[in-house]
């Protein structure tokens, strides 16, 4: 890179870094559209619980103090994203206190600036709800095993426990952080000695006993989701390990010339530290999982500061922010293919056609809100319900109502099971709105059923109305099969307090 750029990049502040990539965010939260997963999670805000039926309770009760403090400005998508927005910006502010404190400080603005600009963080970072907290705590959890490292204090592994005690409770995916963190302890037993291990381990332990608790509380759901019913139709090959390393090219795709020069310049030495020793392992435990089960990308957050840390070792300003310029140039990509998207489904659709794809027909559904309560209310109904649980979600975060879902549903997302109680909709009308094709088999839970498919927002959409709600056949057919296939507890154990079976058993 020429002196002339490098200098300007050179004036570029930590503060007009921060504030750039935090308003460049806040302008996609409001452009891009709620997805299934995100109107799901602020459910859980709405109807915080102990915890919830697949994921840890933190990220719920996050939300619950939001909607008290923000939700009085009527903007939903504000509440659910906010914390995200903040939680990827706090992190690089972390990220480049730590550099500039215990490495270069020349270093830390382009490490830091590369770390905000990469799409997973720019881009996706605020969509990934659950992930967020996540990506704080095992960032904060990785800091500390690295600070007290350097500064030799023992309290700091205890730290460390906490943190990953705190993102135990967020997401289970913090088993690939905890273990990493915990194998480097074991390994360098002989040069740390056992107290830290023994801190670290001790500190997490308080925090493991109270997410066992919580499921012995709520039919073992967390527990049982996670290892079973999301994996019944896992299978072990190589097809995933081959998508776990595209996924971590792509992540790393800006930093490629970094890497190469670390390579050529064979700087090896910094990755028998903290960091780089918790870097191999956690990409070890990533593919091993991956022989098993498809490793999102999003999963990838917890580590992302381990995956630009190498960058560190180049010690080569120049180089860093070319990469810093690479990694602006991708982001913008994916902003400008983002843009073309969102406007192609508004203006470039044939609004004529009925559209079957689920991401079209949720996108209206999110963004045409009033036109789905103007299109319900020419119906008498009691209740409004979907076919499955991302729409109900989606519907209920539009409208600000809520929705329950009828049918058997999949194994994922079924906190609704928890929410609506059945028992009051005997005899009732219910409103339906499918996100495909109708089910046929829902005519038999009603005296009445009629379906239509109206025009909506472009395309059309599925509705019917079923009158006199059959709740006797449904608990039988529906209900007590859920409970039976669901809520049954682990396989070591018995379903503890099972709120939904004690409801219908």
């Amino acid at each position: 890179m020429s002196s002339a750029p490098l200098n300007r990049l050179n004036q570029l502040t930590l503060s007009q870094l921060l504030v750039a990539t935090m308003m460049v965010k806040l302008v996609l939260v409001m452009l891009i559209p709620v997805t299934g997963d995100e109107a799901y999670f602020y459910s859980w805000g709405l109807n915080p619980a102990l915890t919830f039926y697949d994921h840890p309770p933190l990220t719920g009760w996050l939300l619950t103090l939001v909607d008290g403090l923000l939700g009085w400005m009527g903007a939903p998508i504000l509440v659910l994203r906010l914390p995200a927005v903040l939680i990827t910006t706090l992190a690089g502010a972390l990220i480049y206190r730590h550099i500039s404190r215990y490495y270069n400080a020349e270093l830390a603005l382009p490490v830091t600036a590369i770390y905000l600009l990469l799409p997973l963080n720019l881009i996706a970072g605020f969509i990934y709800t659950t992930d967020t907290l996540l990506l704080l705590f095992s960032l904060l959890a990785l800091l500390a095993i690295d600070r007290a490292h350097r500064d030799e204090r023992l309290s700091l592994y205890l730290i460390a426990g906490i943190w990953i005690g705190l993102a135990i409770n967020t997401k289970y995916l913090s088993a690939i952080p905890a273990t990493a963190i915990g194998l480097y302890l074991l390994i360098n037993i002989r040069k740390l000695g056992v107290k830290p291990l023994l801190l670290y381990v001790a500190a997490a332990t308080p925090f493991i006993l109270f997410n066992l608790y919580i499921n012995s509380q709520t039919c073992w759901t967390n527990i049982a989701f996670n290892l079973y019913s999301r994996n019944v139709e896992s299978n072990v090959g190589w097809s995933n390990p081959a998508l776990f390393i595209g996924n971590l090219l792509y992540l790393v795709a800006p930093l490629l010339l970094i890497y190469y020069s670390l390579i050529k310049q064979r700087k090896w030495g910094g990755l028998n530290g903290p960091l780089g020793q918790t870097l191999l392992l956690a990409l070890l435990l990533f593919f091993a999982l991956s022989i098993f089960k498809s490793v999102g990308l999003h999963w990838l957050l917890s580590i992302t500061l381990l995956v630009i840390f190498p960058a560190l070792l180049i010690d080569n300003r120049a180089i860093l922010w070319r990469g810093f310029r690479y990694t602006l140039i991708f982001s913008l990509l994916h902003v400008m293919l983002l843009l073309g998207t969102i406007i192609y489904i508004n203006f470039g659709l044939d609004k004529d056609v009925e559209h079957e794809a689920d991401i079209y027909r949720t996108y209206f559904i999110s963004t045409h809100e009033d036109e789905l309560l103007k299109l319900a209310s020419q119906y008498e109904y009691d209740s409004l319900a979907a076919n499955n649980y991302s729409l109900a979600s989606i519907i209920g975060f539009g409208i600000q109502q809520p929705v329950s879902v009828i049918g058997h549903g999949s194994s994922y997302g079924r906190q609704d099971d928890f929410i609506t109680d059945y028992r009051q909709l005997d005899g009732k009308n219910i409103l339906i709105i499918f996100s495909r094709k109708a089910v046929p088999e829902l005519e038999r839970y009603f005296s009445d059923y009629s379906m239509e498919t109206p025009p909506f927002g472009g395309g059309k959409i599925h509705i019917a109305l079923g009158k006199g709600f059959n709740y006797p056949r449904y608990l039988k057919e529906v209900l007590q099969p859920t409970a039976r296939h669901y809520y049954k507890g682990l396989p070591f154990t018995d379903a503890g307090s099972c709120p939904f079976s004690e409801r219908y058993l």
